[in-house]
């Protein structure tokens, strides 16, 4: 079988392009091309949220959160401190339903793109994504 990813790090995501393409149209079309399942990646705690209430859209759609590398600095446009956003998404993997969220990531360093977030921050970001996989 087939397994869709989903990656809501574009300058637009569908859901924002429009909210009928996510969940039903858009994956409609997928299954026609043998898509059984769907992964909805959040690449930040607002995509997170996102990703989990389309997973709970179908049996088949599941979804993963974490902090991408590009998106280290999201919890300061956020007004929360890296320790407040990180408990944050730790709370939406715990809340998730059982087989939901299905993987903790994207997790990486992207040195090539310090314009989105410095290395300090990426830095800052990257170790929590193993410490919640092991526990999770």
């Amino acid at each position: 079988f087939f397994f869709f990813f989903f990656f809501f790090f574009k300058q637009k995501t569908a859901y924002e392009i429009s909210a009928c393409l996510v969940g039903s149209e858009m994956c409609i079309r997928d299954r026609k091309y043998g898509v059984e399942k769907l992964l909805f990646a959040g690449t930040h705690l607002k995509d997170g949220k996102r990703s989990y209430e389309l997973s709970l859209k179908d049996p088949n759609y599941y979804c993963a959160v974490g902090i991408h590398p590009c998106r280290a600095s999201q919890y300061i446009h956020d007004k929360m401190t890296f320790e407040q956003y990180a408990a944050e998404i730790e709370k939406l993997i715990k809340e998730a339903k059982e087989g939901k969220m299905i993987a903790v990531g994207e997790c990486g360093l992207d040195y090539d793109r310090f314009k989105f977030a410095s290395k300090e921050q990426q830095m800052k970001a990257f170790p929590i994504h193993f410490d919640l996989a092991h526990r999770y």
